[in-house]
């Protein structure tokens, strides 16, 4: 485990997105290294869980939350301390963020998740390569 220059404490970030190999891959948006997107495998207490972090180069706000919306229903809690969005696709997708935070967490269904994960990733940089 390292210390990355924004304070997350994760593995060494080299390889390439690979399905079955995703922990702390590369997913980039065309050839910017400054548009990257990394992830990480969440651990949580259910041990199938499909689980992952993305980290964006910007910030979530209700931009992002509606343009996310679109692919299912969206949720908004703006009067709390931290406000959050939440989305849950169809398919069983489910995507959480925390408003100011650079990252979402994405869960996708035991049954479908490669498949899902590697739709979302390609809408993912879709989307930032229209930025």
């Amino acid at each position: 485990m390292t210390e990355k220059a924004d304070g997350r404490v994760g593995k060494e970030e080299n390889s390439s997105v690979k399905a079955g190999n995703e922990e702390n891959s590369n997913v980039k948006a065309g050839n910017e290294e400054n548009s990257s997107v990394k992830f990480e495998k969440v651990d949580n207490c259910f041990a199938n869980a499909r689980t992952y972090r993305y980290y964006f180069p910007l910030k979530a706000d209700e931009a992002l939350a509606e343009k996310l919306g679109s692919l299912g229903s969206l949720f908004i809690k703006k009067n709390l301390r931290r406000p959050f969005f939440r989305i849950e696709t169809k398919s069983g997708v489910q995507i959480k963020g925390i408003f100011g935070d650079a990252s979402v967490k994405v869960s996708f269904p035991e049954e479908t998740w490669e498949e899902e994960k590697n739709l979302w990733e390609q809408q993912m940089i879709k989307w930032l390569e229209e930025k």
